[in-house]
C-alpha cells in the first residue's frame, strides 16, 4: 500500500516534474513505469539528460546507467528468485526487457536539450 506523503514533498516533486522538458518528462514516465519507481526514473533522467549536464561538473562520468537502475529496481525480484528460484522464460525475459526499456530512456534524453 502506498503511504501518503507530506504535502511539501508532493509539491516539490510536482514542481520538478512540471519543469522538465517534454523529452525528459517522457523519460521519467517510461523509466518510472519500467522500474516501478519514480526515484529510479528521476535518477536515470537526471544522470543522462543533457538538460542536467550542469550537475556533472567538469564532465564527471555518469555512474547510474542501465545496470545500476535495473539492479536498484529489482531488489524484491532478486530476493524472490533467491528464495524460490527463477521461473524460466519469465524472470530472464523481464530482466532483459527492463534493460531494453531503460536503454530507450537513456537514448531519448541523452541527445535532447531544450
Amino acid at each position: 500500500m502506498p503511504l501518503p506523503q507530506p504535502q511539501q514533498t508532493v509539491d516539490v516533486i510536482r514542481g520538478w516534474l512540471s519543469s522538465l522538458s517534454p523529452y525528459d518528462l517522457a523519460g521519467v514516465e517510461r523509466a518510472g513505469i519500467a522500474t516501478k519507481s519514480l526515484l529510479v526514473g528521476a535518477r536515470v533522467v537526471s544522470e543522462w539528460s543533457e538538460n542536467f549536464r550542469h550537475l556533472r561538473p567538469g564532465g564527471a562520468s555518469r555512474t547510474f546507467g542501465i545496470e545500476e537502475a535495473a539492479h536498484a529496481s529489482s531488489l524484491e525480484v532478486r530476493w524472490q528468485i533467491e528464495n524460490w528460484g527463477e521461473v524460466e522464460d519469465t524472470h530472464d525475459v523481464e530482466r532483459e526487457d527492463l534493460r531494453r526499456q531503460l536503454g530507450s530512456v537513456i537514448l531519448l534524453v541523452s541527445g535532447c536539450s531544450s
